[in-house]
């Protein structure tokens, strides 16, 4: 499970995963902690500085592959390095990550950021589901929920 908060800490803000509903088996997790989070993202043509605080939270389903996350009162600004302009989101979501070693599948609900392998970064609201197999998507962004392409915001 260490592998998966890895990359999921490397696919998305930390602390935009956790959460606990409708889970098959006992989660375990502990309450949301405060988080401060600095990285460079990439959008094609700049990098993106991403500055984030709030509270994460963490729960593993004992037992299976299978994880949440949650980001309860986080903020987050990304800033474009090559321009300066720059947005700030409350990102409140949680995502629902199963593995069954080959493809991984992610159901994100609530508002979240998610940076993919490809340069690119997303604000995703509602409820929306992403297959992923290695590091390459194999499924984008189905469900009801909406996709912000924050690059173009940025650009």
């Amino acid at each position: 499970m260490k592998t998966w908060k890895k990359l999921v800490a490397g696919t998305t803000v930390a602390g935009t995963l956790l959460g606990g509903f409708g889970l098959a088996g006992v989660a375990v997790a502990a309450p949301p902690e405060p988080v401060t989070f600095t990285d460079i993202w990439r959008c094609d043509g700049f990098k993106v500085q991403v500055e984030a605080e709030g509270d994460a939270g963490f729960i593993e389903v004992p037992g299976l592959d299978e994880f949440i996350t949650t980001s309860p009162n986080t903020t987050v600004t990304l800033t474009n390095l090559k321009n300066g302009n720059s947005v700030t989101y409350k990102v409140n979501g949680t995502f629902h990550i199963e593995s069954d070693g080959r493809l991984t599948v992610v159901t994100a609900t609530g508002v979240n950021l998610l940076s993919t392998p490809e340069p690119g970064i997303y604000l995703i609201s509602g409820n929306v589901t992403f297959t992923v197999r290695g590091k390459k998507e194999i499924e984008r962004f189905s469900g009801p929920g909406n996709v912000t392409d924050v690059c173009e915001v940025l650009a």
